[in-house]
């Protein structure tokens, strides 16, 4: 049973009017088939789009993702994060060490990329897979993988506190929703 202080208390947060939660920076999708060095992926926002190129490394399940300097068709440098498979979990992708020539990642990895128009992106690697064409048939392998962009031009690809702060507000109503019904 309630009494009038936690009563009050659950009142006032039902009657607090709450902005919605501003649009997520961070866009995301899929990459399915992206055929190694044959083709450039052209991603982002439509505006501010990353170019990007990639070849496998030694028909592994791995690859070389080209920087700026490198790849004539690339407008961004490059960064890798061994292990990362959530790059939303990143407060700050300024602070990496992006090389202008290319970096090797593997399948669980995350890639990191500064644009020079100063937009930052990743890939989450899952998978590097052979294409079967015979030696000399490009392209020798195809990439699976998640893109995310940053479409305010911040570094940063946590969600928004607005958002969490919701679900959190909605967390403690639930929980007050319960303690009622036990009494």
């Amino acid at each position: 049973m309630f009494n009038g202080a936690r009563m009050a208390s659950l009142a006032v947060l039902l009657v607090v009017p709450m902005t919605p939660p501003a649009q997520p920076a961070v866009l995301s999708g899929p990459i399915d088939r992206l055929p190694e060095s044959v083709k450039l992926l052209a991603w982002g926002d439509g505006i501010h789009n990353l170019f990007q190129e990639w070849s496998v490394k030694n028909w592994e399940s791995s690859g070389w993702f080209y920087g700026s300097a490198y790849s004539s068709s690339s407008n961004a440098d490059v960064y890798v994060y061994v292990g990362l498979t959530n790059p939303t979990t990143v407060a700050n992708a300024a602070v990496f060490t992006y090389s202008r020539q290319s970096v090797w990642a593997s399948e669980g990895d995350t890639v990191f990329f500064r644009g020079t128009n100063g937009y930052y992106g990743a890939w989450r690697i899952d998978d590097v897979y052979p294409t079967g064409n015979p030696p000399g048939s490009p392209p020798y392998a195809y990439l699976r993988a998640r893109w995310y962009f940053q479409s305010d031009g911040s570094a940063s690809f946590v969600p928004e506190p607005g958002t969490v702060s919701l679900l959190a507000v909605g967390g403690l109503l639930a929980t007050a929703g319960k303690r009622r019904r036990r009494g």
